[in-house]
């Protein structure tokens, strides 16, 4: 594949990231302070509703590191070479 379009079908998770960012900035109020957590099997756990922004920061640093890997394909080991 041609780098432009790696490039241009990366923009995708971005977009999709972002613009969940923005709905959870813009409905932030309106969520209730404790919101139910279900980790670890249990499900009468409540934490903080900060804890919603976990995952969004899981996102960017997810793709923060793809983005990386995209920029210098060199650094995958890869068997063949790339040009």
């Amino acid at each position: 594949m041609d780098s432009k379009k790696i490039k241009l079908f990366y923009l995708l998770p971005i977009g999709i990231v972002t613009l969940y960012t923005f709905f959870l900035l813009y409905k932030f109020e309106n969520i209730p302070d404790t919101i139910p957590i279900y980790g670890y099997g249990d499900k009468a756990k409540f934490g903080k509703k900060i804890l919603i922004w976990v995952p969004v920061a899981l996102n960017y640093l997810i793709l923060m590191f793809i983005w990386v890997l995209i920029k210098n394909p060199n650094k995958l080991n890869l068997p063949i070479e790339i040009n």
